[in-house]
């Protein structure tokens, strides 16, 4: 897995560039529970239905950027994380031209 230094621009619900190399268009917008943390069990008197509904991670996906050289068309995966403010946290390339972010937001503060 290798880290990015360069910060790539969203636009949410539209692309995702880097400088002018096209990373992706907008594809989807999923919703999935969030995995169980310590932090969940301090959660007493609160139904766990409730608890459970109210954790979920935010991912936003782009693909069909522009065509790697040696590879496959560049895509982004952006997961947003509860944050003070919008912020891109960190990029990685897990697989060649298949980028990874994290991205902390007001909006993903439940």
């Amino acid at each position: 897995m290798f880290y990015f230094p360069f910060r790539p621009k969203v636009c949410p619900f539209k692309d995702a560039k880097q400088d002018s190399v096209d990373l992706g268009k907008f594809k989807d917008l999923a919703f999935t529970p969030a995995p169980p943390s310590a932090s969940s069990n301090g959660n007493a008197g609160q139904p766990a239905a409730k608890a459970a509904a109210s954790a979920e991670v935010v991912t936003m996906t782009f693909d069909e950027g522009a065509k790697c050289w040696n590879g496959p068309k560049r895509s982004l995966k952006l997961t947003f994380t509860c944050g003070a403010v919008d912020e891109l946290l960190e990029v990685q390339e897990p697989e060649t031209c298949a980028y990874v972010a994290t991205m902390t937001t007001p909006a993903a503060c439940g």
